[in-house]
C-alpha cells in the first residue's frame, strides 16, 4: 500500500443502469480463490441496490463477512465514498 491507496489485488466491477446495480464484484484478497468468494458474496448483496442510496461504502463493505477487519476494504470503502460523493 502506498499513500493510503489500495493495492493491485483490489478489484471493483459495478454494472449500473439508471442508478441501480445490475452486477457487482468487489474483492481485496490477493488469493484468487478467496477473491472469488468475496466477489460472489458482495455481488449477490449489491444487485438491486441504488447507488445514490448507499450513504457509506466503508460501512457497507465492513458489513460483509469477507471484509471484516480488513484495512484494504476500509481504504476501498473510503475511495468509493469519495468517488460517489458520500461522507
Amino acid at each position: 500500500m502506498t499513500n493510503g491507496q489500495c493495492t493491485i489485488q483490489t478489484r471493483v466491477y459495478l454494472k449500473v443502469k439508471s442508478g441501480v446495480v445490475l452486477d457487482g464484484r468487489i474483492s481485496v484478497s490477493p488469493d484468487p480463490q478467496s477473491a472469488e468468494v468475496e466477489a460472489a458474496e458482495i455481488g449477490s448483496l449489491l444487485i438491486g441496490k441504488r447507488i445514490q442510496e448507499i450513504k457509506d461504502w466503508k460501512a457497507l463493505l465492513g458489513s460483509f463477512d469477507a471484509f471484516r477487519n480488513s484495512e484494504e476494504a476500509l481504504k476501498l470503502g473510503q475511495w468509493l465514498n469519495e468517488m460517489f460523493g458520500t461522507p
